[in-house]
């Protein structure tokens, strides 16, 4: 049989659970009751309009493909697979796949793998240097065959680097780049007479800090 401090104790338990429950209840609702209270609690979490919109560091990337897709072109994802926010047309693999490109990498020159790109419908690969060098520096690791060479070699066979994108504009390299698969052999020639190799080398991975 309970005594009466035994009830009294459970009676002020009670009474403290509940006052925690409607506070963490008033928490909630301030938090998603306007797009500014959101924001200032809970950062980015649920605003989607701010990746669409690359607004949010690291996402700059996402509108530029996610307009490449709505005009009706291919784009290959390389190193992010966080595609949450990415139209459908943008392929990519995890690191825990099988890849097709990689593998088609490991085993062909830069000028048959610019075709395998074009005979799998690809306009655009997009790269994320920052991502590739983190899951190679994890226990995850990355593929091999999948480098800042690899690209540095299609470069010089065709491809054509149309955009980078930057976790702010004052840093020095870009966290991801847009290439641009060119269209056939005379395309590769004409881009690579135009492209110098001093600035491949800019595309060398970049880190948020």
């Amino acid at each position: 049989m309970q005594t009466g401090a035994a009830r009294g104790q459970r009676r002020a338990l009670h009474g403290i659970l509940s006052v925690i429950a409607l506070f963490n209840l008033w928490m909630t609702w301030g938090m998603f009751s306007s797009p500014e209270a959101r924001f200032v609690k809970l950062g980015a979490f649920g605003l989607t309009q701010l990746m669409t919109e690359g607004a949010f560091p690291g996402t700059a990337h996402v509108p530029r493909l996610n307009q490449l897709s709505a005009d009706g072109h291919k784009t290959l994802v390389v190193g992010d697979a966080r595609r949450f926010y990415l139209d459908a047309g943008a392929d990519y693999c995890v690191v825990f796949n099988n890849n097709p490109f990689a593998a088609a990498a490991a085993d062909l020159p830069p000028a048959d793998l610019i075709r395998w790109l074009r005979e799998h419908h690809y306009a655009f690969v997009y790269v994320d240097w920052g991502e590739m060098k983190r899951l190679r520096n994890s226990r995850y690791r990355f593929w091999s065959s999948l480098t800042v060479e690899l690209f540095e070699q299609l470069i010089e066979a065709g491809f054509r680097p149309v955009e980078s994108f930057k976790w702010k504009p004052e840093a020095e390299s870009a966290y991801g780049t847009l290439f641009a698969v060119p269209i056939d052999r005379d395309a590769s020639r004409a881009v690579k007479s135009q492209w110098r190799r001093t600035e491949v080398l800019t595309l060398r991975p970049s880190s948020p800090h």
